[in-house]
Order: structure tokens, then sequence, then C-alpha cells
């Protein structure tokens, strides 16, 4: 939290309704960077263990990375294909990122004092202060008509208001 020099007894003194609009201002924030979680090209049960999904088969010499990587593929499907029957697919583990978060939340407040002990503080937050998408991750399944695509975001831009009573 940072308390802004605008007001009585601060830097840049106000008095009056200058002080009671300008003065006594704080802002406060939360910033988020991360980057994707490792994740596992996977496809059906070809190794006929009955154990589930298991590792697609990666092409050799084929880069899993040159794609667009925006929504609609975000890594090259091309790497990939359904094993052999009987056998285990050679693709890694973890060896995609989904995408990576850069969020930021931030808050604007100011207290009125009414009474020796008795204010009130307006709050104003922003969740995801600059509206920037941030993608869910993507459809790692060999056998989904969405593979290698992003189906979903986080929420967008939230904006609320608070009003409280201290005593």
């Amino acid at each position: 939290s940072y308390r802004l020099p605008f007001g009585r007894g601060l830097r840049y003194s106000m008095t009056g309704i200058q002080d009671t609009l300008l003065g006594g201002w704080t802002v406060s924030g939360i910033a988020e960077f991360a980057t994707g979680v490792p994740q596992t090209v996977m496809d059906l049960d070809n190794s006929g263990t009955g154990n589930g999904n298991q590792h697609a088969d990666r092409i050799a010499g084929c880069d899993a990375n040159d794609a667009p990587r925006d929504r609609f593929q975000w890594f090259n499907v091309g790497c990939f294909v359904q094993p052999a029957f009987g056998t285990w697919g050679n693709s890694g583990q973890g060896i995609i990122n989904d995408p990576g978060m850069n969020n930021w939340n931030m808050t604007l407040a100011k207290s009125f004092r009414i009474r020796e002990d008795h204010s009130v503080e307006f709050r104003f937050e922003s969740y995801n202060t600059f509206n920037h998408t941030q993608w869910l991750g993507a459809n790692y399944s060999g056998n989904s008509a969405s593979f290698g695509r992003i189906t979903g975001a986080r929420p967008a831009r939230q904006v609320q208001f608070a009003l409280f009573y201290r005593f």
C-alpha cells in the first residue's frame, strides 16, 4: 500500500474542500506473474493395458512449439500421432507449457473521518485491472476435436465499489 502525498500535513498540503476530495487516498495492488504449467500430450490407451490415457507418439524432428501460440493452435498438433496398438507413446512428460499469467489487481481507497472514533471508507477495487486476456490451458488429449486449442479464459476485468462505516 502507498499513501498518496496529497492532503493536510502531507508533502502537497491542502485544506478545505481540496483536502476533502483529493487528500488522504491510498493505492495498493497485487501483481501475479507466472509461466505456464508443463503439460503432457495424451492419447487413447493403445497399449492394451487398460490403464486409460497414455502418452502420444512424437514425430522425430518436429518442433511442438512451432505454432501460432494463439487460442486456435497453442502447439503444433502435427507433431503428435496415436501410438501403434500394443505400444507405449514416446513423447515426454510435461513437454509443452500452458499459457502463463500476467495479472494486476488494484485498490484505491480513502477514509473520511466523521467523529473521533467514527469514519467512512470508500474503496474502488479492480481485478485484472489492465484487462489482459488470461488464457486457460490447451486441450492436450489427442482424441479430442479441440486438440491443441484453448477453449477458455480467466475472468475479464472486474470492478467493484465498497463503502465501510467504521466505529
